[in-house]
C-alpha cells in the first residue's frame, strides 16, 4: 500500500492547489464584483466557460497521459493554473477573467482523468475506493484554505495582488513535482504504453454499458449540486444574509470540513459495510435536503446553525466522489481508466456548466434562496438514475 498512498497524497496535494485556483474567483467574488463594476451572479457566466473549457482536455487527457505520464500531466495543470491566475491578477480586469477561466478550466478537465489513471494502475482492487477518496479530499482541503486564506489576504492586500501570490505557490508546487514524475512516470513507464480504446471507442463503450451510463448521468446531476454550493454560498451568504465575506468565508471552509470527512468516511464504509449503489442514494437524498433547507432557512437561521448545515451539505454534495470513480475504475481494465473517466467527465461537465448557468439566471430574476431550492432538483435526477434499471454489457 506504500506506493499507492504516496501517489495518492502527491496527487491530493495537486487537486488541493488546482481547487484553490477554482475557488479564487468565487471566494472574492463580493470584493471583485465591487470593484470592476459587476453584479455577483457574474460567476454563473464565469464557472460555466471555466467548466465548458475542461471538455478540450477531457477530450484528450487519454493521450496526454499515455503520451506523457500522469504525473507530467499534473504539472500542467499546475502551470496551466498559475498562467490563469497571473493574468487575472495582472490586468485586474473583466476581459483577464475570461482567458483565467479558460485556463483553469482546462487545467481541471485533465486533472481527474490523469490521477485516475495512475491511482487504477498502481491500486489493488480491494483498496481503490480508499485510495480514490484520500486523492479526492484535495477538493476539501483546497476549499478549505481557499474560504480562509483569501478573506485574510484581502484584509492586507488587494485581490489582484492574491491571485498572483497564489500564481508563485503555484509554479513552486509544479517544480516540487519533478521527483514524484521521476517515481511514478518513468519508474511505472506509464507514459509509454498507450490506452487499449480510443476516445470514440469509449463514447461506444459508455453508449451500450448500462452501469457506465448511470455514473455518468450521477456524475451529471450530483455535480451540479456541488458545484452550485462551491461556487455561490459566500456570494449568497453576502448579498442576502448580509454577512461580511470574513464570516461567509469559514462558512465555505465549513462545508469543505465536511466534504473532507466525508470523502475519507465514505471511503471507508462503501463496499464493506453499505453497498456503493445504496451509499450514493442516501447522499444523493442528504444533498437535495440540504440544498432545499439552505434556501428556505439560510437567511434566517443562526449562523451556528448555519454553519452545520453548511458542513452536512458538504459531508453530502462534496463527499460522493471518490465513492464514484472507484466504482468506474471496478468496471474497467487499469489501462482503459483515464480514457473512460475523460469521457464521463464530460458528461459531469455538462452539469456543471447548466447548474450555475440555471442556478444565476433564477438568482438573478428571483433570488439566491430560491436558487438553492431549485438545485435540489438536480439531487433528485441522480436518484432517479440509482433506481432506473441498468443494463449490463461485457467490458473488454
Amino acid at each position: 500500500m506504500r506506493e499507492p498512498v504516496a501517489a495518492a497524497l502527491w496527487l491530493n496535494f495537486v487537486m488541493l492547489l488546482a481547487t484553490l485556483s477554482l475557488l479564487s474567483v468565487p471566494v472574492m467574488a463580493p470584493v471583485i464584483a465591487a470593484d470592476l463594476g459587476l453584479s455577483p451572479t457574474f460567476l454563473g457566466t464565469y464557472i460555466a466557460a471555466l467548466w465548458a473549457s475542461s471538455m478540450i482536455t477531457s477530450v484528450t487527457a487519454g493521450s496526454l497521459i499515455a503520451r506523457y505520464g500522469a504525473m507530467r500531466v499534473s504539472q500542467g495543470v499546475l502551470l496551466g493554473c498559475a498562467a490563469a491566475l497571473g493574468c487575472a491578477g495582472f490586468f485586474g480586469t473583466v476581459w483577464a477573467l475570461v482567458p483565467a477561466a479558460i485556463l483553469i478550466g482546462c487545467a481541471q478537465g485533465a486533472e481527474t482523468p490523469a490521477s485516475s489513471a495512475l491511482l487504477a494502475r498502481i491500486t489493488p482492487r480491494a483498496q481503490q475506493t480508499i485510495i480514490f477518496s484520500l486523492k479526492q479530499t484535495g477538493t476539501q482541503l483546497g476549499g478549505m484554505i481557499a474560504g480562509v486564506a483569501f478573506p485574510l489576504a484581502l484584509a492586507v492586500m488587494s485581490w489582484q495582488a492574491a491571485l498572483l501570490t497564489s500564481m508563485a505557490v503555484l509554479v513552486l508546487a509544479a517544480i516540487s513535482l519533478e521527483g514524484p514524475r521521476r517515481r511514478f512516470d518513468h519508474a511505472r513507464g506509464s507514459h509509454g504504453h498507450a490506452a487499449s480504446v480510443g476516445f470514440r471507442q469509449a463514447c461506444t463503450l459508455l453508449l451500450n454499458d448500462g452501469r457506465l451510463m448511470r455514473l455518468a448521468i450521477l456524475a451529471f446531476s450530483f455535480v451540479a449540486v456541488q458545484v452550485c454550493l462551491n461556487t455561490f454560498l459566500v456570494a449568497y451568504l453576502v448579498a442576502e444574509r448580509h454577512l461580511p465575506i470574513a464570516v461567509a468565508g469559514p462558512l465555505l471552509a465549513a462545508a469543505q470540513v465536511g466534504g473532507l470527512a466525508g470523502r475519507l468516511g465514505w471511503g471507508l464504509v462503501s463496499g464493506r459495510y453499505v453497498r456503493a449503489s445504496h451509499l450514493l442514494g442516501a447522499l444523493g437524498v442528504g444533498m437535495l435536503v440540504c440544498s432545499a433547507a439552505i434556501g428556505l432557512y439560510g437567511t434566517v437561521m443562526p449562523v451556528a446553525a448555519l454553519g452545520l448545515l453548511a458542513f452536512l451539505f458538504g459531508l453530502t454534495a462534496s463527499g460522493w466522489n471518490g465513492i464514484h470513480l472507484a466504482e468506474i475504475s471496478h468496471i474497467l481494465p487499469p489501462q482503459d481508466v483515464g480514457r473512460m473517466i475523460g469521457v464521463i467527465f464530460i458528461i459531469g461537465t455538462c452539469g456543471i456548466v447548466l447548474g450555475p448557468l440555471v442556478f444565476s439566471a433564477i438568482a438573478t430574476r428571483v433570488s439566491f434562496a430560491t436558487a438553492y431550492v431549485v438545485t435540489s432538483g438536480w439531487a433528485l435526477i441522480g436518484l432517479i438514475t440509482l433506481v432506473w434499471p441498468a443494463k449490463k454489457s461485457a467490458v473488454r
